[in-house]
């Protein structure tokens, strides 16, 4: 299998191109400048050319061996084109590929939502003003961040299926709760600037701390995309940094700025504010000092990093010979989980979880309906989604 996604400008300048494919490590060669703009023009062509003929959007276009899906903004074009091959870079075969359409479509969206990320919508507006810009100027540097999007969302559920929340670390409701309030602590309460704080290990979140939930209130698909950044941005974990972030699927013409700091190697600390002003940095790093001592002494970071360490012994299921494997998910919460493979299967292994992911993504297409699943928002995390619970009823 080979999954190759492309984002181009509605002009045909390309912007972004990764492949990703299950039968090997090996990162293919950067093709060079003329190909990648040969390609981008040839691909939005394509597309300009049935909008213009049919008067209508091509979304899909399937073959044998390939299953290609469209996603089109304003001014970006975005391409998924799965293959079946047998061999690297050869033979096609007949199968169609696995990769389930609303899983591909919301890649495409997830990548939408990562340029917004970096330049928000204001940003975009160079393109609309000047379609031929070349817009990976804008992006350089980010392209790690985005081919890491690409990677993930093909083995981890979290971010291959829309809806399903986001990965928590193991820990017992009461030192979560001594987490929380640590973050949640504010020595200025008369003028607080911290708007949401997070601790994360190992890309998964251990506590989150909203003060004021009537201003702003994450979402988790916003989350995804904030905790890709800092585990795939390696400038950030050899400083303290102070960086603007737009989370487009609460506000996608504005910024909000983070604090990130890297308490250890895996542990990291993220304050966001919706102020710009760096005068707040001093603030930020108080506060950074107060929560690493609190969770000395609460006995917290031993017990964060037993847990993460110790993530492939919890098998709650293990008294169940014939299931391997299970994805839960908390639908009050927005709270995932799920427990490592075991043997005779590799855990670790690119093509074992995409073949894993492709099964859950049948058994997602025979549960639940596929109209809404891309039009649905994106859950507020610890709070259920209303439609959810109107599906939830409708499928009973």
């Amino acid at each position: 299998m080979e999954l190759d996604v492309v984002v181009c400008s509605t002009s045909g300048k390309p912007v972004f191109r990764h492949r990703v494919s299950t039968l090997t490590t090996k990162r293919p060669s950067e093709e060079d400048e003329s190909s990648a703009s040969s390609f981008s023009s040839s691909l939005q062509g394509l597309l300009s050319f049935v909008a213009c003929t049919q008067h209508e959007e091509l979304l899909e276009l399937q073959a044998a061996g390939c299953h290609c899906v469209f996603r089109s903004s304003e001014s970006l074009t975005f391409a998924a084109i799965a293959r079946s091959v047998q061999e690297e870079d050869s033979v096609y075969n007949n199968d169609t590929p696995s990769f389930a359409s609303q899983c591909l479509q919301h890649l495409l969206q997830l990548l939408q939502h990562q340029i917004l990320f970096v330049l928000s919508d204001r940003g975009l507006d160079v393109l609309r003003r000047q379609p031929g810009y070349d817009l990976r100027e804008l992006l350089n540097g980010t392209e790690r961040v985005t081919r890491s999007l690409t990677e993930l969302w093909a083995t981890t559920p979290t971010l291959r299926f829309k809806g399903c929340g986001v990965l928590f670390v193991r820990l017992k409701p009461e030192r979560r709760r001594e987490v929380t309030r640590a973050l949640e602590f504010e020595e200025n309460i008369s003028a607080p600037s911290m708007i949401c704080g997070l601790l994360l290990a190992r890309k998964q979140v251990v506590a989150i701390s909203q003060p004021n939930k009537k201003q702003f209130s994450i979402l988790v698909d916003d989350l995804l995309l904030l905790i890709n950044f800092v585990y795939n941005t390696p400038s950030l974990a050899k400083s303290e940094t102070w960086t603007p972030i737009c989370l487009s699927n609460f506000n996608a013409r504005g910024f909000l700025y983070a604090y990130v700091v890297f308490l250890t190697s895996d542990v990291c600390l993220l304050l966001l504010s919706s102020q710009q002003s760096p005068e707040q940095f001093p603030q930020f790093q108080a506060k950074k000092e107060f929560v690493s001592q609190r969770l000395q002494e609460i006995g917290a970071m031993e017990a964060i990093e037993s847990s993460v360490k110790n993530h492939s012994e919890w098998q709650p299921h293990s008294d169940l010979p014939l299931l391997h494997h299970f994805i839960y998910k908390n639908e009050l919460t927005g709270e995932c989980g799920e427990p490592e493979l075991t043997f005779p299967f590799d855990d670790k292994d690119f093509g074992t979880r995409v073949q894993l992911l492709n099964q859950y993504a049948k058994l997602q297409h025979l549960m639940f309906p596929t109209s809404d699943s891309q039009t649905r928002e994106s859950q507020v995390l610890g709070k259920r989604l209303s439609s959810l619970q109107e599906s939830t009823a409708a499928r009973m």
